[in-house]
């Protein structure tokens, strides 16, 4: 677990990423028309532009998400962001097909609901890691990525046409400590969500530090101690 993380104060540029929000949300489809074999009136969506580079995950390093920007079309509804948790582990067997596993829900912000026919901003706290080296205690590497939810049924999933984009969805919507794997996948939309990271205060000094060999400063991203 990712533990207290703070953000960085506000002079600190936070780095946006996410969808292009240019793109029109011209998707009519809820989450309760997709599963022809079961009614789910909610559900979860993550999607990514390998091409572009659009996409929910957050900047490697540890982080906070402090805002996201949701665009909808004429119909809304109570939507949230989540973030999703996966693992991921080298293959040595098979160079460049690593294991991995998603997923699981770790935390989630505030429900919102979006104004019609423009884009939304809300302030969020939502921790984030994105590991470039596995975990000294586990091996794994650590994926903590978005996802939407919308969580009225005929409320149509914010997203826009495009030929590059993948998207992965799970029936019914993430509840926090939710664990599950194998999510319904497809092409050709993007989420129209955007979001502002920013570095854990602390965190970029203590790297420096060790850089130098100077005695580590705690990082506001550091695990809560156990109380004796």
């Amino acid at each position: 677990m990712l533990g207290i993380c703070l953000a960085a104060p506000a002079s600190s540029l936070a780095v946006t990423f996410g969808a292009n929000l240019n793109r029109a949300p011209d998707n009519t489809t809820a989450c309760n028309q997709i599963l022809l074999f079961q009614q789910v009136d909610t559900c979860s969506i993550s999607s990514s532009d390998i091409t572009t580079g659009e996409g929910m995950h957050p900047p490697a390093g540890r982080g906070v998400i402090t805002r996201v920007r949701v665009r909808v079309g004429p119909v809304t509804g109570p939507m949230q962001v989540v973030v999703e948790q996966a693992l991921r582990a080298d293959n040595p067997s098979d160079p460049g097909n690593p294991t991995y596993a998603c997923c699981q829900a770790i935390r989630v912000s505030q429900v919102f609901t979006p104004q019609a026919n423009s884009t939304t901003a809300v302030r969020v706290n939502l921790p984030v890691r994105q590991d470039i080296a596995p975990d000294s205690q586990t091996g794994f590497y650590v994926d903590q990525h978005l996802a939407l939810s919308v969580l009225a049924p005929n409320v149509p999933i914010p997203a826009a046409s495009n030929p590059n984009a993948g998207y992965s969805i799970f029936f019914p919507h993430w509840i926090p400590g939710d664990e599950r794997c194998c999510p319904y996948g497809g092409l050709g939309a993007i989420v129209t969500l955007s979001a502002d990271w920013q570095r854990c205060s602390g965190a970029r000094s203590a790297a420096a530090a060790k850089r130098k060999g100077k005695k580590r400063k705690k990082s506001a991203c550091g695990k809560k101690r156990k109380k004796k």
